[in-house]
């Protein structure tokens, strides 16, 4: 048995945008805006091998949102076919990350411990809340905390031993 590159999903198709066959993506990251016409994408759902492979004609931001136009997708009826699905590349073609930036799929599933010892849960969710994200972390109880991913609260991202390094705001833990 072969097993491929994993798939990482980057955005998702969420409407339909005007009569040529675009539509609007609403990207996890700027992994998608980063690509150039002419890159394939796959499409599918999480948790699943991409249903086939889209070529990218154009991309262009408004707002929050992407604008994605795709070769050989040219009417309402067939963009409406992409829409609610995710869009994903395989992890060896993800650009580079910068020093202290990560992929949402690296983070979720790590344990989150604070600087005292104490074991908070495994990160379960990211928030892009504007200005900075903030990740949900689930304990054993199925209790979340929210803690803003912020330099002074998450101090150290280790991917090579496999967990997050937290020192929560005063306060923030006292119902747990």
């Amino acid at each position: 048995m072969t097993v491929g590159p994993r798939w990482v999903a980057i955005g998702k198709v969420t409407r339909l945008h005007g009569v040529r066959g675009c539509v609007k993506v609403f990207p996890y990251g700027d992994s998608l805006e980063r690509l150039q016409p002419g890159t394939q994408v796959h499409l599918g759902e999480v948790g699943r091998e991409p249903l086939h492979a889209l070529t990218l004609t154009s991309i262009t931001r408004r707002n929050r949102f992407l604008v994605v136009c795709f070769a050989a997708i040219d009417s309402v009826a067939e963009a409406r076919t992409l829409v609610g699905r995710e869009l994903g590349l395989p992890e060896t073609l993800l650009p580079p990350t910068d020093e202290n930036e990560y992929y949402h799929f690296q983070l979720l599933g790590l344990p989150v411990r604070t600087v005292r010892g104490t074991e908070l849960g495994t990160l379960t969710s990211i928030l892009d809340a504007g200005a900075h994200d903030v990740y949900g972390v689930t304990d054993a109880a199925d209790r979340e905390v929210l803690l803003p991913a912020l330099a002074d609260v998450v101090l150290e991202v280790n991917l090579k031993d496999g967990f997050v390094l937290v020192d929560p705001p005063e306060g923030l833990l006292d119902d747990l």
